[in-house]
C-alpha cells in the first residue's frame, strides 16, 4: 500500500463510455477487494451503485471477453454479501436480478438456441488452432453468474431458474453446467461456505476475484487463527477446509443451499445425468477433456 491514496478524478468528469477500461478495472479492484480486506467504505458502495446501471448494458455486449459481467458480479458479492438490500432504491433486488442476473442469456452469445464457441463466453486464449483448451474448467462469466443466481434468488425461485437452465438443449452449455456442478459440489452442498475454499479444486470453478470471498467483510483480522483457510490443508478432492471466523457470512444462504440440493435431486436424477453426459461426450472436442468429469457427474450427489 502506498502512503498517498490513488484518486480517480477522471471518473468524476467523464461518462463511463469515455473512461479508460484499465482505469475502470483498477477501480473495480478496489470496489471488490476493499471490503474483504479493509471493511466497507461509503465511497466503494457509492461507486458500485454509480457503475452498476451504466455497465450492465455493456455486460450484455461481450460477456465472455470484456470482463464487465465478472466485475459487476464480484462487486455485487462484495458490496452486498448478505443479500440485495438497498434502502435507497425501491425494487433494487428485482432490478438487479432481472438485468445482470440474465447476462448469460445475452443474444450475442447464442445462435439458434446453442451457446456459441466463438464470440461467446470463451476467451480466445483458450483457442489452439482448430481446438479449444481448458474445456474442463468453467468459463469465468458462467461460474460467476450461476453463483449469482443461487446466492440472490429467493428459495422459491431456485427451482424454476434451475429447471430453465438444464432445459437448454446444447451440449456446450450442458458441459459447462456439468463442470460447474462437479467443481463447486462442496460449496453447493454446504460442505464449505466460501468461494475461496474452492481455489484448489481439481475441477476449476473460478472467476475474477473469486479468491477474495472468504466470508469476512469487516476488515477485522485481529483473531487471525480463526480466519478461513489459515493454515488449512487441501482435501484430496480439492477444496480447502478450515475453521471460519466468528463474523463470516456464508456465500450462499443455507436455506438456498438446501433448496438447490433438493432441486438438483429432483430435476437431475441419475438417469438424466447419464443422458446429459452421453450428449456431451458425443462432441469430440468435449469428449477429449470431459471424460473423467462426466463420469464423476453421473455419480454426483449434493445432499
Amino acid at each position: 500500500m502506498s502512503v498517498d491514496r490513488k484518486m480517480y478524478t477522471d471518473a468524476l468528469s467523464n461518462s463511463v463510455e469515455k473512461l479508460d477500461p484499465e482505469m475502470v478495472n483498477r477501480m473495480f479492484d478496489e470496489i471488490i477487494a476493499g471490503p474483504p480486506c479493509f471493511g466497507q467504505l461509503d465511497e466503494w458502495q457509492n461507486w458500485y451503485h454509480y457503475f452498476l446501471p451504466r455497465l450492465i448494458p455493456m455486460s450484455f455486449k461481450q460477456p465472455g471477453t470484456s470482463y464487465v459481467a465478472e466485475w459487476l458480479a464480484s462487486a455485487t458479492f462484495s458490496q452486498h454479501p448478505a443479500g440485495l438490500q438497498n434502502e435507497l432504491h425501491l425494487g433494487f433486488r428485482a432490478d438487479v436480478l432481472a438485468t445482470l442476473g440474465n447476462v448469460l442469456m445475452a443474444p450475442v452469445i447464442w445462435e439458434d438456441g446453442k451457446l456459441k464457441w466463438e464470440g461467446g463466453l470463451f476467451n480466445e486464449s483458450r483457442r489452439h488452432g482448430e481446438s479449444w483448451w481448458y474445456l474442463d474448467t468453467t468459463s469465468p462469466p458462467i461460474a460467476a453468474m450461476l453463483f449469482f443466481c443461487v446466492k440472490y434468488l429467493r428459495p422459491d425461485q431456485i427451482g424454476p431458474w434451475f429447471r430453465s437452465a438444464i432445459n437448454i438443449d446444447c451440449p456446450l452449455w450442458r458441459s459447462q453446467l456439468i463442470v460447474w456442478l462437479t467443481g463447486a459440489k462442496h460449496l453447493l452442498s454446504g460442505a464449505v461456505t466460501q468461494p475461496s475454499q474452492l481455489c484448489d479444486a481439481e475441477t476449476r470453478v473460478e472467476w475474477m476475484w473469486s479468491h477474495v470471498f472468504s466470508g469476512n467483510y469487516t476488515g477485522d483480522f485481529s483473531n487471525e487463527s480463526t480466519l478461513v483457510d489459515k493454515g488449512s490443508k487441501s482435501h484430496a478432492s480439492g477444496p480447502k477446509v478450515g475453521v471460519t471466523s466468528r463474523c463470516d457470512i456464508p456465500f450462499i444462504p443455507p436455506v438456498n443451499i438446501t433448496e438447490f440440493g433438493a432441486c438438483y435431486e429432483e430435476l437431475l436424477p441419475k438417469k438424466v445425468r447419464e443422458e446429459f453426459a452421453e450428449q456431451v461426450m458425443e462432441v469430440p472436442l468435449l469428449q477429449k477433456e470431459m471424460g473423467a468429469i462426466a463420469a464423476e457427474f453421473i455419480e454426483l450427489k449434493l445432499s
